[in-house]
């Protein structure tokens, strides 16, 4: 971790870049192994009803984290055109989830 007030403004802008690079990077990754998840369906096979009650459950993510991460990657799923735009940071994955 970084120490923010040893930086000065232009160190401090560089390293909140790059870590908004690093959160873009993350999200999209799972919106990837989101769908493929439900594709292999193989939270089943570790005792978890649904991506959902994988995603709760075990990755611990809040329900509305969870739900939101879901559909998106469902719109993605069926609208591969939306991933592009969330690539460019044309869209985010609430603007995703409104859109589906």
């Amino acid at each position: 971790m970084v120490d923010l007030l040893k930086l000065n403004d232009v160190e401090f802008h560089l390293e909140f870049e790059k870590a908004a690079e690093l959160d873009q990077a993350t999200t999209n990754s799972i919106l990837h192994f989101i769908n493929d998840c439900e594709r292999r369906k193989s939270y089943l096979d570790l005792g978890y009803s649904s991506i959902y009650d994988y995603c709760v459950r075990k990755l611990g993510y809040s329900s509305s984290t969870a739900g939101r991460y879901i559909q998106a990657a469902r719109c993605i799923r069926a609208n591969p055109e939306v991933l592009r735009m969330l690539e460019a940071r044309d869209v985010s994955v609430t603007s995703i989830c409104q859109f589906a």
